[in-house]
């Protein structure tokens, strides 16, 4: 009498393993889904967000043009200004090029961005070949010494992949968070995922979302003592002026009108631009910018910035034509 051929032995056999291939088969399946899934969601925020983001839009319009340029690609000086929605909303750039017609002026906003994020930002923009004559970072005190980065989109768009570590190491990142920077470096999607989720919010879902993001922020922390901000800010402005030196450009901090900027934070900044040999201009230091002047309480309305870039293209033209940076700006 023959033993029974048991299920075990069927499959040795051969004789019926079509559940175990049926389950490879849909696992590979799911894996080329995902995998496909992926490639859409990274195509999708690579070109197609960037065409229905105004944001994005303009943001991939600038970092265009900053990469394009060459210090052969213009017969005038460059200036290029660059900052947060303080000089995205305090700066009319096509008024400070028209105020400025002896130099070509490019500007190159990120909001939410500080010291860190142009630091960096700087080295990338430098390291890709762009050569401008003279930078112009447009920061406030609390932003040149804030210890943080906007975020995944400015891992993605101003930090290089080398940098990346260094960053990491910067803001005390532990491993898991040293690997979203890389991620959000690397990839489109998890890159502008934040500003994704702000542009369907803002656009489709919350009209006011801006409004009552500014009703809800927190309290506005103090400032340390003037004396630490010369300390720390000097050092900061020490590293962003050998930064462009090296790089062939002059480099220029402006304060951007505030409300809450007193006049010993704007003080204790000039400080610590002649402690590190920095040219730190105030434009608005001497002249009443009130309350009607902000849309916001942060941001200056279309009168406000009117206002403040004609200031601005009158320091920047005496402090850029004085005759010991004179050199900087002739042909090479």
């Amino acid at each position: 009498m023959k033993p029974e051929t048991t299920a075990s032995s069927r499959s040795h056999l051969g004789v019926d393993r079509s559940p175990l291939c049926s389950a490879r088969t849909s696992i590979v399946m799911l894996l080329v889904l995902l995998a496909l899934m992926s490639f859409c969601a990274e195509m999708a925020a690579r070109y197609a967000f960037p065409k229905v983001s105004r944001i994005r839009q303009r943001i991939e319009t600038e970092r265009q043009a900053v990469k394009k340029l060459q210090r052969e690609s213009s017969q005038k000086p460059t200036i290029l200004v660059i900052g947060n929605s303080l000089v995205e909303r305090g700066v009319d750039i096509d008024f400070l090029q028209a105020q400025m017609t002896e130099y070509n002026v490019l500007r190159f906003v990120v909001s939410d961005t500080s010291y860190l994020d142009w630091y960096y930002g700087l080295r990338r923009i430098f390291s890709e070949g762009a050569r401008p004559q003279a930078v112009v970072l447009g920061l406030s005190a609390r932003q040149l010494l804030a210890n943080k980065i906007e975020g995944n989109l400015s891992a993605n768009i101003l930090i290089k992949t080398a940098d990346i570590l260094r960053v990491g190491q910067d803001l005390h990142k532990n491993n898991t968070a040293l690997s979203n920077l890389y991620f959000d470096n690397l990839s489109a999607f998890y890159g502008g995922s934040t500003q994704f989720r702000k542009w369907l919010l803002a656009s489709k879902l919350m009209p006011d979302l801006q409004r009552l993001s500014v009703a809800l922020s927190p309290p506005i922390q103090v400032l340390p003592p003037s004396s630490e901000i010369v300390s720390i800010s000097a050092a900061r402005l020490r590293a962003l002026n050998e930064l462009c030196r090296e790089n062939g450009a002059r480099f220029v901090l402006v304060i951007p009108p505030s409300p809450s900027q007193v006049e010993a934070q704007i003080g204790a900044l000039e400080q610590a631009g002649n402690r590190s040999g920095v040219d730190v201009l105030a434009p608005a230091e001497n002249d009443e910018f009130t309350a009607e002047l902000f849309s916001d309480g942060l941001h200056l309305n279309s009168v406000g910035e009117g206002k403040f870039t004609m200031l601005l293209a009158s320091s920047l033209k005496r402090k850029l034509s004085d005759r010991i940076n004179a050199k900087l700006f002739e042909p090479r």
